[in-house]
């Protein structure tokens, strides 16, 4: 997958400083990321902003924190939305987190996960409602078995991936607990 979204395929090669105004660095390797062509697209050739500030996160050089900065909100009246967002609550460097506030606008990240949560949506919904509880109980227990593979999952993923934010969110959320007993007529 594309490293700048991990959304789309890695389909194509950019240059992190563009070729046209930067030949000399147009074949180094430190120069060049596979990613997707939307990101590819939505980068362009623009690298810093009028503050001459980076737009786009240089995944060599730029470490991105170990902590949530990307967050889902569920709400459900009739029907049920994701609204991810980005939040600086666990303290990351302002100059970081600005940086990641950047990357996710210049590259549209937030409507993009959220085209993707809606498709995952139906998977995730399925797999609650095929487990066909009883009780409120057997809900819980299940909802945490979820957590559980989803905390393995982290490892793997990152927490701050889109999908790992949306399946701890529907395993956590008393909004997707609700809509899931309502779908089952608790």
């Amino acid at each position: 997958l594309c490293p700048y979204c991990v959304v789309g395929e890695a389909t194509t090669t950019e240059h992190i400083l563009p070729k046209d105004i930067f030949p000399e660095f147009a074949i180094n390797v430190l120069n060049l990321i596979p990613c997707c062509s939307q990101c590819n697209s939505l980068k362009g050739e623009e690298i810093l902003n009028t503050n001459n500030d980076k737009l786009i996160l240089n995944l060599y050089t730029d470490i991105l924190p170990k902590v949530q900065f990307l967050f889902i909100d569920i709400t459900y009246n009739h029907n049920l939305n994701f609204n991810y967002r980005l939040s600086n609550v666990n303290n990351i460097n302002n100059q970081l987190y600005n940086l990641i506030e950047r990357h996710f606008t210049k590259l549209d990240l937030i409507s993009r996960y959220k085209f993707k949560a809606i498709q995952l949506f139906a998977e995730i919904k399925n797999m609650y409602i095929a487990q066909h509880f009883s009780n409120v109980a057997e809900f819980d227990i299940f909802a945490q078995n979820q957590l559980n593979a989803h905390n393995m999952n982290i490892r793997y993923y990152g927490i701050n991936h889109w999908k790992m934010v949306l399946e701890h969110a529907c395993a956590s959320s008393p909004t997707f607990k609700q809509f899931i007993l309502d779908q089952l007529g608790f």
